[in-house]
């Protein structure tokens, strides 16, 4: 842009050079000049008058909060510094209706109003207003002090936690006020303290069932933030000793968990009330309810559409058996009376063959009459129908050479197929006459193995482990292995087949068995053993002479004897005699003899455990 200079009057015009044409250049205004020249456009007025209006609008604020706040002056008045712990922040700020509301913006505005007001240097022209009991220091202090604990997050939330204008008592409820209206104001007010946000509230009636379950499932998994540090009782500034810190600080910690728990407990007391209140829970319960009849009734309803169905398929079913049981009774009838006519039908054949056959003297196809006799009966009795109908028709054709040969050579098919089947059958006779024989051989020899002394311990084993033992017959063979010193073990098939041939024995042959047996055992190296089994020589007898049996002990009887055992020690004077008044059943000789076998048992078991884990 160029500039020209206005022209005097004793001017005189000259002309050195033509001016270019006009070219437009694009720029950008900027600096603090140029904003002022842009405020003054758009306000039509200055920047320094812009400042003097905004500083005349917070005296104004000022002066508006001194006229709203006379009724506190003498709250203001009454601060004291050294108690500022106590007194209400919010109030002394002029928050106290926003309280937990109000945002940090709130805050600050607040502290610079109650500043611009309060502050001693700007009360020094009204320090004669004042009573001569205040000092402007002090209450200002407080204004100071409430500013410092809202202006902090964690300060204010401890401050906050103990608030005395919250309510922490549940409010009263009866069926006759609306539910939402009472709590749902409460139920806000609570869920400041929650330490997830967002926090669902309380809703009205048309909230979901949905929203509503995700209400109580939050709330009563409710975490609160409430510290409750400022009740401290215990001052640790003040402590005079590293322990007696430490002990303030544990006081003062289990304070906080008490009061923590009491929060816990309120909170689910409130919504324990909410729950059983709610009218929407009520009303889901009774839909629910209804639903669940509904789906009876038609449960019912197709339970009897079933029954039914099944009802006249049974019918149906019965209808078609008794059919069934009609035609087959028909038939059965009918193939009856047929048969009866075929065999009246047969029985007269075989009379007139017979009567035909004899006419002929049997056609001496046999040197003998009897034979001849013996041959018509067979044949008559094993010939089947159409055989039969063919020989009356040649009989009463009269043909008597082709009867002959047709007789001849049915009959000899009858007497060869007999004779056949006696061969069979003497044939399979003799095979199992031979196996048997095997058998019994091989028993010989099975029966050669085993020495006197495995065959006592074979009895008395069996007395021991009675039938019902866990695998018996392995307890047995390795009862046997352990204390006859063979150097062939006996297994648990050998034992079961021996035990099968003894019971196999005669009487006479048992006496002599038990006898033989005894006599070798006592001969024999083993005379601890033979005096064990002197003692017991009924054992012998429960295997080899069944006619012969002791009562078994039942549940009961070894329930009792167990526990005597153990009420009664080893070192007990009359042991057994106490021991058999317990149970009235058994004599002392039976719980001895009892005892023993108990003992043998175990020890056996033992055994076999310890030789399945070698192996």
């Amino acid at each position: 842009m160029m500039y020209i200079p206005c022209a005097e009057n004793d001017d005189k015009t000259e002309v050195f050079h033509k001016c270019s044409n006009l070219k437009s250049v694009p720029f950008e205004p900027v600096g603090r000049w140029f904003e002022g020249c842009l405020k003054r456009q758009r306000s039509e007025k200055s920047a320094s008058i812009i400042e003097e209006v905004v500083d005349q609008q917070d005296d104004l604020d000022c002066f508006e909060e001194k006229e709203l706040s006379a009724d506190d002056k003498a709250f203001l008045l009454s601060l004291d510094a050294s108690e500022w712990k106590k007194q209400d922040h919010y109030r002394v700020l002029g928050l106290e209706k926003l309280r937990f509301d109000a945002t940090e913006e709130d805050i600050k505005k607040a502290y610079r109003r109650k500043v611009l007001r309060h502050h001693p240097d700007k009360k020094k022209d009204n320090v004669s207003l004042l009573p001569p009991e205040v000092n402007e220091h002090e209450y200002f202090t407080c204004i100071t002090r409430a500013y410092e604990v809202l202006s902090s997050v964690e300060d204010r939330q401890a401050y906050d936690s103990v608030d005395e204008e919250f309510p922490d008592e549940i409010p009263s409820y009866s069926p006759k006020q609306d539910f939402f209206e009472v709590f749902s104001k409460y139920v806000k007010l609570n869920a400041r303290w929650s330490s997830h946000q967002p926090v669902p509230l309380l809703g009205d009636m048309n909230t979901s069932i949905e929203d509503v379950n995700a209400f109580y499932t939050f709330w009563y998994d409710f975490h609160s933030w409430r510290n409750f540090s400022n009740l401290d009782t215990e001052d640790t500034s003040k402590a005079e000793s590293r322990e007696e810190r430490r002990w303030m600080e544990a006081e003062n910690k289990k304070m906080r968990q008490k009061r923590k728990k009491e929060e816990i407990a309120r909170i689910r007391k409130l919504v324990d009330v909410l729950f059983q209140n709610d009218p929407r829970l009520k009303k889901y319960k009774q839909e629910q309810k209804l639903k669940k009849l509904e789906e009876k009734k038609a449960k019912e309803k197709i339970e009897q559409e079933k029954e039914m169905q099944r009802k006249l398929a049974l019918e149906e079913e019965k209808k078609s058996k008794d059919k069934a049981e009609l035609e087959a009774k028909e038939k059965v009838l009918k193939e009856k009376k047929e048969k009866e006519k075929l065999r009246k039908s047969a029985a007269k054949d075989r009379k007139t063959i017979k009567q035909a056959i004899k006419n002929e003297n049997y056609f001496n196809i046999d040197e003998d009459e009897v034979k001849g006799m013996e041959r018509l009966e067979v044949a008559m009795e094993n010939l089947s129908l159409p055989d039969l109908q063919e020989l009356r028709e040649l009989v009463e054709k009269g043909d008597k050479a082709h009867l002959k040969d047709v007789y001849f050579k049915r009959s000899t098919e009858v007497l060869e197929k007999i004779q056949n089947e006696k061969e069979e059958k003497r044939r399979k006779e003799e095979v199992a006459m031979a196996t048997s024989n095997k058998v019994a051989s091989a028993d010989n020899f099975s029966d050669h193995m085993w020495s006197e002394i495995e065959k006592q311990l074979l009895v008395k084993a069996t007395t021991l482990f009675p039938v019902g033992t866990s695998s018996r017959w392995e307890v047995i063979a390795e009862y046997i292995n352990e204390h006859s010193g063979s150097t062939k073990p006996k297994t648990s098939k050998q034992v079961i087949h021996k035990v099968k041939n003894l019971r196999k024995l005669d009487p006479s042959h048992k006496d002599e068995v038990n006898k033989l047996a005894f006599q070798n055992l006592e001969k024999s190296t083993n005379a601890k053993l033979a005096s064990s089994i002197t003692a017991e020589p009924s054992k012998s007898e429960s295997l080899l002479s069944p006619a012969v049996e002791e009562i078994p002990w039942s549940s009961d009887e070894q329930k009792l004897l167990e526990q005597a055992l153990k009420t009664y020690g080893a070192n007990t004077p009359e042991r057994w005699e106490k021991i058999a008044s317990v149970i009235p059943s058994r004599t002392k000789k039976d719980c001895m003899k009892r005892y023993k076998e108990l003992v043998e048992m175990v020890k056996a078991k033992k055994a076999v455990q310890a030789a399945s884990s070698k192996n």
